[in-house]
């Protein structure tokens, strides 16, 4: 409490210590972002070095941070078809096709298999 007699309060639900190159590997395997082309990647990859303040040698983990932000998004893709999950997505969207909801989660999983595969070599 304040010397004033308010209150302050701070909320820490997104705070801590976060990998530097998070925000950018993030996004470029975000779903949506999967359909970027090659060169619309690497922009936005150039973009994100020449303006981040990032500590020495971050980009040499690139790669091994965005192969594991893809077995995040698997996770993701896996836990969808979750029956507890399932029944949220029934509840918020009326007529919601629940196998064709698995067939596109199965779909997107193996994709990320596959880019995985490819990344790891």
């Amino acid at each position: 409490m304040a010397s004033d007699g308010s209150a302050r309060v701070v909320d820490f639900e997104s705070s801590g210590w976060d990998h530097p190159l998070s925000l950018c590997v993030d996004f470029l395997t975000h779903d949506q972002s999967l359909g970027l082309d090659e060169a619309a990647g690497a922009a936005s990859l150039a973009a994100f070095r020449a303006g981040a303040d990032l500590p020495p040698g971050a980009f040499s983990t690139f790669e091994p941070t965005r192969a594991l932000m893809h077995v995040f998004w698997c996770a993701v893709h896996l836990s969808s078809l979750d029956p507890a999950h399932l029944a949220r997505r029934r509840f918020l969207r009326q007529g919601l096709d629940v196998e064709a909801h698995a067939a596109e989660q199965m779909a997107k999983f193996r994709r990320r298999l596959d880019l995985l595969e490819r990344l790891l070599g």
